[in-house]
């Protein structure tokens, strides 16, 4: 007959305990190193940020590529040494106000949710400018083989997750001025991504997991904004990535 057996010493259930109590431990640790820190630290593929090298690249593709590879690749920290500032991210950010929200959820501290909503404030204030909606980029320079992309830049990954952020937080608040940033970032993304075509449809010019995300973003505005219409270009990207992945 099969016996649980229970830690000498240790009354039942004191593991799973011990555990959520070293859980709480490590966001408090977390919380206070991102608010000494104003919430800024860098990023792997910031090194374009280098104002002190950046400009022997004399803005040349390769030479771009291996400033940006030195910095993320050599096994100690130089950014302090090359002039790269600790920043904030725009996605983390967005992941901080969705994890603030959570903890408040958890918890019921309301704390949580002041932070949560100093967050996304943040996030209205610092949008990419000049598009048709609420849209989020890198905040540095990034150059892969095949592009170079400016900072600021939006992309459909970030401003879907973070869009999702305000969902989240229109959900929780009941606040109708995160659905409208939601609703916003809808229109950017209907506005202003280029397309082409796929088959019988369009799919949105952009990596597969890009489509994956933009699809579970605009799917959910459907259910709060039934009259803004996003939910065809939700199921094309949706498709997409069905397809891609061979279902």
């Amino acid at each position: 007959m099969a016996s649980m057996t229970v830690s000498a010493g240790k009354e039942p259930g004191t593991e799973n305990s011990d555990t959520k109590a070293r859980i709480w431990a490590s966001i408090v640790r977390l919380n206070e190193w991102l608010e000494k820190n104003d919430y800024r630290g860098y990023d792997t593929f910031d090194g374009l940020s280098a104002k002190f090298l950046r400009p022997f690249t004399f803005e040349k593709k390769y030479l771009r590529i291996v400033l940006q590879q030195t910095v993320r690749r050599f096994p100690l920290n130089m950014r302090p040494l090359l002039g790269i500032p600790r920043s904030r991210s725009t996605k983390g950010m967005g992941f901080l106000a969705k994890g603030f929200m959570r903890l408040q959820q958890a918890t019921g501290d309301k704390s949580w949710g002041d932070k949560a909503e100093s967050a996304l404030q943040w996030l209205v204030e610092n949008q990419a400018k000049g598009h048709s909606g609420a849209c989020w980029g890198n905040h540095f320079d990034y150059q892969s083989r095949g592009f170079y992309m400016p900072k600021d830049t939006p992309t459909v990954v970030w401003t879907s997750l973070i869009g999702h952020a305000f969902l989240d937080a229109y959900d929780l608040f009941q606040n109708e001025k995160y659905l409208d940033v939601a609703m916003s970032s809808c229109e950017h993304i209907l506005r202003d991504l280029d397309t082409y075509a796929e088959g019988d449809g369009v799919c949105s010019a952009s990596i597969s997991f890009a489509d994956r995300i933009d699809s579970r973003f605009l799917l959910p505005v459907r259910d709060w904004l039934p009259h803004v219409n996003c939910y065809p270009a939700a199921e094309e990207a949706a498709g997409w990535w069905r397809r891609w992945r061979g279902d």
